[in-house]
């Protein structure tokens, strides 16, 4: 059943998109390639040697959160370096930078930022939309594209030319300390054709794309910002795995790579060379066995990963002989500029080497626009940013992720009735959670809290009080995405949930990854399972509207997890009218201001002392509203709880 359904989506998702590819092709069009050229080549004809080596160079604005570095501006000056990455911080804050630093610069910088699940990554009062693994539950493709152009958009508004993401690592490890739920998933398929989805609604509002981690940092148990992960796969298992998703975006025209610091001896056998620094990696494989021709960026230049093994300046220049274009945040930007000016003084590097990726990097800086060097508006920046159709596709995008995993007996949806006695065990806050209101609007249930740290005499006395309850519902809560630390649920947590299961019926809902699910020996006794992904508002709110029967579950594992396999996922039934706005359904608000008219002409005309009118389509209640008094002595008004 998984199987068809996932067939029968991603044949609707590539019938969308052909129309697109006939008009457009994979690769830029001729016309703007001579574009792109031409200015490039007019440009790099007018920069000093040290000014060309310095557009190799991306440096950080910002450490998080923190004042931007003034060391950038002796940059700009003295180097001419290419762009700039920016960290953490507030939109307007740094739109002002980035008009003040391009205002300073010989050649309009390029600006770049990591905002995989969108600006809210890293900037406050902008949209956070899912985790790519959340993504990676959602079958219909679409919706990712959507996302995609989204960001797009709002990375534009900002003067952002080039954004991070999407990760297309297969996250077939589950203990990856790095990767995890930033990854779409296991499947090397689906992980192309979502990867592949967000990255075409970005480039196709102008903005670069970057796949990342190559060659695939999935399949690891360390984490590169901290040493150089091994990653022991054969080169068969490579080509058939984590290459799977990369050589799709080369063929359908992604802008750019960014290259991971692993150690893999499959691809490169000298020891302790990371594959950022690997000629066989980039230049042999990615450049000429993949045919990749676009922008190739190095994950950043600071991290352990490649900076246990290399020197400050060495990194940067064995990166570019290694094949690599963007030199991102080396720890030293001056010792690294002076390796590459000294190399090539040297001859150990050619300055073709230099004159390829500078040539490359301006004609990017053309094609993304970037060359205008344009100054941003601050004027309704959040505004602009905060449009209410991204926070709709936000929610839809949570709401569409969520999988019932099992629904034995079908305790999904819960049923009203008199015999049922409800206990909701709020598994990690002791604070009132919109899970919780949501179902306490429609049924009656029992609520308690224990705390992730709460004691044994703690959870014993919860469950003392549950003797007189015949169903569980047990929402794990304040999780985190760190595998290492079992997302934030504690052994006692497991404990508590296996015991619960064991003596009575059981829904249990984990706002965490699917990788939890490994962490529970009652799987077989726990009656329904619900993966919601993520701990947020929205998301416990849709969460609950699933399990009373408001809203249908559709998501699909990403990955493999508690014996069930990547592609699980059951269909809930929908039970309950819901609350919908008229325009999503498409009814005319004009008619609604008829019906209004006619309630109250009926009572001026004593047909009625008051009535009270609900409409819904598709079990969706889109109108609804009362009107008058219960009798003519007009003593009792008429409500909607009349």
């Amino acid at each position: 059943m998984n199987f068809w359904r996932i067939i029968r989506y991603n044949f609707l998702f590539f019938a969308l998109f052909f129309y697109q590819f006939s008009m457009f092709g994979q690769n830029i069009d001729k016309v703007t390639e001579k574009k792109m050229q031409a200015w490039a080549d007019s440009v790099y004809n007018t920069l000093s040697l040290k000014e060309k080596v310095g557009q190799l160079f991306f440096v950080r604005a910002n450490q998080p959160n923190q004042p931007y570095l003034d060391e950038v501006e002796k940059y700009i000056k003295e180097y001419n370096i290419g762009g700039i990455v920016f960290f953490a911080g507030n939109p307007v804050s740094q739109v002002e930078q980035t008009n003040r630093w391009n205002k300073l610069a010989k050649t309009p910088l390029f600006i770049s930022i990591d905002a995989e699940w969108g600006l809210g990554m890293r900037l406050k009062n902008t949209i956070s939309y899912p985790l790519q693994m959340t993504l990676g539950a959602i079958p219909d493709n679409n919706q990712l594209y959507l996302m995609g152009s989204q960001v797009g958009q709002q990375c534009k508004r900002m003067g952002i030319q080039i954004n991070f993401a999407p990760v297309v690592d297969i996250n077939n490890n589950p203990d990856n300390p790095v990767i995890g739920m930033r990854s779409f998933g296991e499947n090397p398929i689906a992980v192309s054709n979502k990867g592949f989805s967000y990255m075409k609604g970005m480039q196709d509002v102008g903005i670069i794309a970057c796949a990342k981690h190559f060659p695939g940092h999935g399949n690891t148990v360390a984490d590169s910002h901290i040493t150089l992960p091994l990653v022991g796969a054969s080169r068969k298992s490579l080509e058939e795995t984590e290459l799977v998703p990369f050589q799709y975006l080369i063929d359908q025209g992604v802008h750019s790579i960014m290259v991971a610091h692993l150690s893999i001896p499959a691809m490169e056998d000298e020891n302790n060379r990371p594959s950022s620094l690997s000629e066989k990696i980039i230049t042999k494989k990615l450049k000429k066995d993949m045919g990749f021709k676009g922008l190739i960026i190095t994950d950043g230049l600071d991290m352990k990963g490649v900076t246990q093994h290399f020197g400050k300046g060495e990194v940067a220049l064995e990166a570019l002989k290694a094949g690599d274009d963007v030199l991102l945040i080396p720890e030293d930007i001056p010792a690294s500029v002076e390796a590459i000016l000294k190399a090539l003084e040297n001859e150990e590097i050619s300055m073709e080497r230099v004159e390829e990726s500078c040539k490359k990097i301006l004609k990017y800086k053309y094609l993304s626009g970037a060359w205008k060097g344009s100054v941003i508006d601050t004027t309704n920046l959040i505004k602009d940013l905060n449009k209410p159709i991204y926070s709709e596709t936000m929610k839809n995008l949570f709401a569409d992720a969520i999988t019932l995993v099992k629904n034995d007996n079908f305790l999904i949806p819960v049923s009203q009735n008199d015999t049922l006695k409800t206990a909701l065990i709020i598994l990690g806050s002791k604070s009132t959670t919109e899970f919780e209101i949501t179902l306490k609007n429609t049924i009656p249930i029992t609520v308690f809290h224990l705390e992730h740290s709460a004691n044994v005499e703690e959870k014993q006395k919860v469950i003392n009080q549950l003797a007189g309850f015949n169903l569980a519902i047990i929402a794990i809560v304040n999780t985190n995405i760190l595998a290492g630390k079992q997302f934030g649920i504690t052994d006692s947590d497991i404990q508590f949930v296996d015991f619960v299961a064991r003596s009575k019926p059981v829904i249990l809902n984990i706002f965490a990854s699917p990788y939890t699910l490994n962490l529970f020996d009652s799987i077989d006794e726990i009656e329904s399972i619900v993966i919601s992904y993520q701990d947020k508002t929205v998301v416990q709110k849709a969460s609950a509207e699933i399990i009373l029967g408001n809203q249908t579950a559709g998501g699909l594992l990403p990955v493999s997890a508690g014996g069930y396999s990547a592609g699980s996922g059951l269909a809930s039934k929908k039970s309950r009218l819901t609350y919908g706005k008229p325009a999503e359904l498409g009814i005319d608000t004009n008619i609604l201001k008829k019906v209004d008219s006619i309630a109250l002409r009926g009572i001026e005309m004593n047909a009625y002392p008051g009535c009270q009118i609900l409409a819904a389509k598709d079990g969706v209640i889109f109108y609804e509203k009362s009107f008058g008094y219960q009798t003519y002595e007009n003593l009792i008004p008429i409500n909607n709880s009349s």
